[in-house]
């Protein structure tokens, strides 16, 4: 069949309704006669009449009642059904449901062909004249809809008494807003549901089947979470004719949910089934219907649903909480689904859906307007580790703009200024659109303010940092809320350098009259950043007073304080305390899950933050389930090669790298820093996984291609965090071990000596990160200095690295390996055999069997034995070699090390 577009649908099921009145014969001519703008549907209207014409269901047409005698409705009252009364093939079991229209009874086919429990629909009043055919056409129609969210029709007829009845699918379940009455689910989880009810709709409108009465009775949902939808077409059936007298007692719908045009008798199509989305929507987000006159009677319901705009859901949530996570998107996709106009309306269900599944995404949407402000807020929303090319978009189409737009626009902008300060002590909602027009003033004017060159996003965040405490002194509220933004914008660039001075500046000057909201999220930005700086205490210490603010009603404060929790676990991990970490990711997960549903990608993120607890930790398989957890839900969001996703990627990369599984390592850690440069540029993630990816290089024997990567990833850490920050010192040591691989040992020892010097200043000499650069530094020298200075040294590096728990211990089994190497070196080898005897064991607790590093502990405790007399130790070196090569290959320093010590 031809492809119907959305646009179609309507036309389309109208002229399918006029050709079916028409006589069979004169519905040819009728089809030739169709010109103009009906010409391009008249290849697949044709083919409908034609399947209409040769359906197998012409033995039901003649097996029929006649009811052509009958016009009008015939309001005689059907006789009662009861338990074990026959209505066709069906024995009636017990009632279901009652409604104003009609009864639905559960039933079971009882006439000898096959057994079967349906939910059958018995309406109160007898046939509507002319409705033969049409009972067949909508039967014809409605099996086609094969859909698991849709329940299906099974039957459809009348009885020997001229009682008609509709078989559906019987199904176990609760309506929806008994459901959401009964479960309270939060906002996203209701979303979830609507989504499923809006794409059974969708799959109907595609088969040109209007339902026509969707209300939250006709909506069940089952013990598993899985909605179904009920009695599609039965409205079509139960229709009045036209110049019937109407009363709501018999019309196909329920008033509540009608659409305007429903209500005015007007032609229906796919938008009216739009707004009655909108309307149950409405009712299970707020728990009220969008409309509530005073007076159901006289006309008053009729007046509101046609004349009255909906309230917005926001406002009419009964909690503060729910009210702000309505704002904004739902707002606005209620909101068109609920305009008067159908035209205004989404043009289709499925419109509708894309909409809900877009805001789930934290992507822009349809209904909100297609500004670039917009949409760069909704990119840095789920965007939280990197969106500098979203940035530099805004920033591209801003410089562009000319200057006459500009002036034109600037009278405007400052005119709609003046009215929303003035909103601003008096609706909420006003107070965010000035946020956005201030910025978006602010930036044109931080591009057009410096013309001597190219704009940057850091040049533009910077310039307008430097002015916003200073202009906007005398309106606490207005400054909170754009330094909150900005610092989000630093954040998406990861640039602490500037955001920190910004938070600091907004947390000075606020006085009593700040909002205490804005102040406590400015202190947990801040302790955010001061992490990334490595300054743990000074992050701790924020975080005190943020928790205390949240903690004053945490029901209204649900999503900060989650946010507040995520920050604690990593102050946490990065102090050292993984139980306390891993404890903290583990409670948010599970409030995350709560409030907005296992599918989010802020829980995605809670998985990835436990993660590198569990990592660090060494419950490397947790770590590797819970990494699997968060890419599974970026997987199931569409968003598996975003950003977030892509740092998340890395992070198993580095896993890998870990475990010894350098193959997957390469390829992971690869793929993740060059997609993360190509969607948003340098960032602290990207310098994160080159770093790893650079010590890869290094370990595979390449220092060459190791030291330009390592310098850049040094440099865009320190950039981006700080100088002598966590990340900095990593990658420093890192490069300090690719020169000395080179053979570039003055210069080595010089980059280690610096690692060494920022860790201890910025973390205290037993921090990790400290005796890590401490340990490179002592694995450099020790066989350019005395045996008892060099021993003395790393001795004291592996007590300390002893101390250190779990997160020490890949770097413990480094230290044991070279002293053990030191040893061997100076003809201790019965010293070093206890010492590469525990680096053995230490890597095979963590380590995948055909790892280098464990070979090559492995290779060193072989030459030990030899060398004490032990032959047990060449056949360890013989197993070693095997691995070394197939990892690392033959021509690897390592692999040639094992050689030698076979031949000797």
């Amino acid at each position: 069949m031809q492809r119907i577009g959305p646009e179609d649908w309507k036309q389309m099921f109208e002229l399918l309704d006029t050709a079916l009145d028409l006589p069979p014969a004169e519905r040819e001519a009728w089809l030739d006669s169709l010109s103009g703008d009906y010409e391009r549907l008249k290849p697949a209207l044709r083919e409908l009449l034609a399947k209409h014409a040769t359906r197998d269901s012409d033995e039901f047409l003649r097996d029929m009642p006649q009811f052509t005698s009958l016009t009008g409705i015939n309001t005689s009252p059907l006789s009662t059904p009861s338990p074990g009364n026959h209505v066709g093939p069906y024995r009636l079991v017990r009632e279901l449901g009652r409604g104003g229209m009609g009864s639905v009874w559960l039933a079971e086919r009882d006439d000898g062909t096959f057994k079967r429990n349906v939910a059958l629909k018995l309406p109160h009043v007898t046939w509507i004249g002319g409705l033969a055919e049409r009972m067949a056409r909508e039967r014809d129609i409605l099996a086609t809809l094969e859909h698991p969210n849709i329940a299906r029709l099974y039957d459809a007829g009348v009885d020997d008494l001229g009682r008609p009845f509709m078989a559906m699918e019987y199904v176990e379940g609760v309506t929806i807003d008994r459901y959401c009455a009964e479960h309270s689910p939060a906002v996203d989880q209701i979303l979830q549901l609507i989504l499923q009810v809006a794409r059974a709709v969708a799959h109907a409108h595609a088969r040109l089947v209007v339902h026509r009465d969707l209300k939250p009775s006709n909506i069940l949902v089952t013990a598993d979470g899985s909605v179904r939808l009920l009695d599609f077409g039965v409205a079509k059936l139960l229709e009045n004719q036209p110049g019937e007298q109407t009363q709501f007692a018999v019309r196909a719908f329920t008033p509540e949910y009608a659409a305007p045009e429903q209500i005015k008798g007007e032609p229906i199509s796919t938008a009216t089934d739009v707004y009655s989305l909108g309307v149950v929507s409405y009712q299970l987000l707020t728990g009220a219907l969008p409309y509530s006159p005073k007076h159901t009677g006289g006309g008053q319901l009729e007046r509101a649903i046609t004349e009255i705009d909906a309230s917005l859901a926001s406002t009419t949530a009964r909690d503060h909480q729910r009210g702000r996570r309505l704002r904004g998107d739902i707002d606005a996709i209620l909101n068109r689904a609920l305009k008067k106009d159908p035209a205004k309306r989404y043009a289709s269900a499925d419109a509708f859906a894309l909409d809900i599944e877009h805001h789930l995404q934290g992507r822009p949407i349809q209904a909100r307007p297609d500004s670039a402000w917009y949409r760069f807020s909704k990119f840095v929303s789920r965007n939280r580790v990197g969106t500098a090319a979203a940035a530099a978009a805004l920033i591209a189409m801003l410089a562009g703009a000319s200057v006459a737009l500009w002036q034109a626009r600037e009278a405007r902008e400052q005119a709609a200024r003046t009215a929303i300060e003035r909103d601003i002590a008096r609706r909420a909602a006003a107070r965010e659109e000035a946020v956005r027009m201030y910025l978006t003033r602010m930036f044109r004017n931080s591009v057009t303010t410096d013309g001597s060159g190219p704009t940057t996003a850091k040049a533009m965040l910077d310039r307008s940092a430097e002015r916003v405490l200073q202009e906007y002194r005398d309106d606490p509220y207005l400054a909170g809320k754009v330094v909150e933004t900005l610092a989000d914008l630093y954040g998406a660039l990861e640039d602490v350098a500037g955001q920190v001075p910004l938070l600091e500046g907004y947390l000075q000057q606020a006085g009593p009259e700040a909002n205490p909201e804005t102040v406590a999220l400015a202190r947990q930005k801040l302790a955010h950043a001061e992490l990334a700086r490595g300054n743990l205490q000074r992050a701790d210490e924020l975080l005190q007073p943020a928790e205390q603010f949240w903690n004053t009603d945490r029901k209204r404060y649900a999503e900060q304080h989650l946010e507040w929790v995520t920050v604690k676990a990593r102050v946490l991990r990065a102090q050292g305390d993984l139980a306390g970490s891993i404890a903290t990711n583990e409670q948010a997960i599970a409030e995350r899950i709560a409030l907005s549903g296992e599918n989010h990608s802020e829980t995605a993120i809670l998985y990835n933050s436990l993660g590198i607890a569990l990592m660090n930790a060494n419950r490397l398989q947790e770590a590797t389930a819970a990494y699997r957890k968060a890419l599974g839900i970026h997987d199931a969001l569409g968003s598996g090669e975003d950003v977030p996703a892509l740092v998340m990627r890395a992070n198993v990369g580095t896993l890998s790298y870990r475990v010894g599984r350098i193959a997957d390592a390469e390829r992971e850690l690869k793929h993740a820093f060059e997609g993360q440069r190509a969607i948003s540029g340098d960032s602290a993630a990207v310098a994160a996984s080159m770093g790893q990816y650079g010590s890869l290089q290094t370990a595979l024997g390449r220092p060459d291609q190791a030291i330009p990567i390592l310098e850049e990833a040094s440099r865009m850490a320190e950039k981006f965090t700080a100088r002598g920050s966590g990340l900095h010192v990593q990658n420093q040591t890192f490069l300090a071990e690719a020169h000395a691989a080179a053979g570039r040992s003055q210069h080595a020892a010089q980059l280690a000596d610096e690692s060494f010097a920022l860790a201890r200043k910025q973390f205290g000499d037993d921090h990790f990160f400290a005796q890590r650069a401490r340990l490179a530094k002592a694995r450099l020298t020790a066989h350019q200095q005395p045996f008892e200075k060099a021993n003395a040294e790393l001795a004291d590096v592996i007590a300390k690295l002893r101390a250190g728990g779990p997160a020490a211990q890949l770097a413990l089994g480094q230290a044991l390996v070279a002293q053990g190497e030191l040893f061997l070196k100076n003809g201790r080898a019965a010293e070093a055999a206890p010492v590469l005897e525990e680096a053995v064991k230490l890597r095979e607790q963590v380590m995948w069997g055909q790892s280098w590093e464990l070979a090559e502990a492995r290779a060193r405790l072989g030459e030990a034995q030899v060398a004490t007399g032990k032959p047990e130790g060449k056949d360890l070196i013989e197993q070693s070699l095997a691995t070394l090569q197939s990892q690392l290959g033959p021509d690897h320093p390592q692999t040639a090390r094992a050689k030698r010590a076979i031949a000797m």
